[in-house]
């Protein structure tokens, strides 16, 4: 796969690790909040990139 040249920027990398932290830290939230706070915290973990 190519690398983009974004994707060799430290704070882009760090952004990215973060990111995947937050989507598994959110599987682990109880299935009541999977439609209101986990939506709510991939959105913002995803603007980020």
């Amino acid at each position: 796969m190519h690398e983009r040249p974004y994707e060799k920027l430290i704070a882009w990398r760090e952004a990215y690790a973060l990111n995947l932290w937050i989507y598994s830290l959110t599987e682990k939230f109880p299935s009541h909040e999977k439609f209101c706070l986990v939506q709510q915290m991939h959105k913002a973990a995803y603007a980020f990139l």
